[in-house]
């Protein structure tokens, strides 16, 4: 039988890809590193790369972030993958920075609001504007620098073998969604499981 390199990175690369995934993210020490959202007991696992300037993700996370609380068993593992140049590589690694301090899912959720382009700037007004003390998440990303940047290169290695094109792109249990663009596909997928 015939096995095209999408379903034998799927079956293959996905399921060895994925229980690591799953076990870095219960380390408490790496907790802020390995955002969790929804219930990080749930039984279904998704793992979504996103990008804060990807208008898909931003027009998606509302939509799962929806479908994340009413099913109430699904743990949503976030992967900063910024792709779209210094800009966004600078809102994951101060959202990521927030972390040290439990305000990653506010930076994440200011950020993604956004309309349009970031830029450095209107990171720090955003974040400001929630609340968070971006001298502190400065602070912290400077301490933590080597830690928050090695994650962010390993979304990208991440990314690269599973040859995702761009985001958002998501893996639910061990099928990979690249690129998707309507959220009931994800829906359908649950429902299987």
């Amino acid at each position: 039988m015939f096995i095209n390199r999408r379903k034998l990175l799927t079956a293959g690369l996905v399921g060895g890809f994925l229980p690591g995934i799953i076990s870095a993210d219960a380390r408490a020490e790496e907790a802020n590193l390995w955002p969790v959202f929804g219930n990080p007991q749930g039984r279904v696992t998704i793992v979504e790369f996103f990008e804060y300037q990807c208008p898909n993700c931003k027009r998606l996370h509302p939509q799962l972030e929806e479908m994340v609380k009413d099913h109430g068993s699904i743990r949503l593992i976030m992967r900063d993958w910024p792709i779209f140049g210094d800009t966004s590589v600078y809102a994951s690694r101060m959202a990521l920075a927030a972390g040290y301090s439990g305000e990653y899912e506010q930076a994440f959720h200011a950020l993604m609001k956004v309309p349009g382009r970031l830029t450095l700037k209107r990171t720090d007004e955003t974040l400001r504007a929630t609340g968070i003390d971006t001298d502190r998440v400065r602070d912290a990303l400077e301490k933590h620098f080597d830690t928050i940047q090695g994650r962010l290169d390993q979304h990208a290695a991440q990314a690269k073998e599973l040859q995702l094109a761009g985001t958002p792109a998501f893996i639910v249990d061990k099928q990979l969604f690249p690129r998707v663009t309507d959220i009931g596909m994800l829906r359908a997928a649950i429902d299987k499981l």
